[in-house]
């Protein structure tokens, strides 16, 4: 089994965190895009 050092441990830490930031920015975006639709249905 190939042990990962300090750094190669810290840049594929920092990927996945930016991965999730990404995944989350879009879920938020669509969830705002939901409630705009929703807000203009409403009279």
């Amino acid at each position: 089994m190939h042990h990962l050092n300090q750094d190669e441990l810290k840049e594929r830490l920092e990927m996945e965190n930016q991965a999730a930031e990404f995944s989350l920015d879009l879920i938020c975006h669509e969830e705002k895009e939901e409630l705009k639709k929703k807000s203009v249905r409403m009279p």
